[in-house]
């Protein structure tokens, strides 16, 4: 599962940006784009929830690309836009934050969007 907040035009290209459908799948994943190349304004912090199922996409996803450039392989969201094609990846909106600063912190932080997710998705 994914997060995102709203940004405004002049913050896109900032940005990781989802393209989502009305079930809040993800469809579309660009990296900073200009804010005329997407609708969306949906930023995606470089936060995620994935389950042990995309550990093997993953592993996939690295072996693919290694003789790329390193731009093409280190951004997380080229990952995203990778797995979002092979797997139903989803986002839910928050507000506010959450301070990760530690284990304890991090499997509140988890606890609470597994439970976000099983309601929702």
């Amino acid at each position: 599962m994914l997060v995102y907040v709203t940004c405004t035009d002049e913050e896109v290209h900032k940005y990781g940006i989802l393209e989502m459908n009305e079930e809040n799948k993800v469809v579309g994943f660009l990296e900073k784009p200009q804010p005329s190349e997407t609708l969306s304004r949906k930023e995606c912090p470089c936060f995620y929830f994935l389950s042990s199922k995309c550990l093997p996409l993953l592993s996939q996803f690295l072996v693919e690309k290694k003789d790329l450039p390193l731009k093409a392989r280190d951004a997380t969201g080229n990952f995203i836009a990778y797995l979002y094609q092979r797997a139903p990846v989803y986002a839910t909106e928050i507000s506010g934050r959450f301070d990760v600063g530690g284990l304890q912190s991090f499997l509140i932080c988890q606890e609470h969007f597994q439970k976000k997710a099983e309601t929702e998705f």
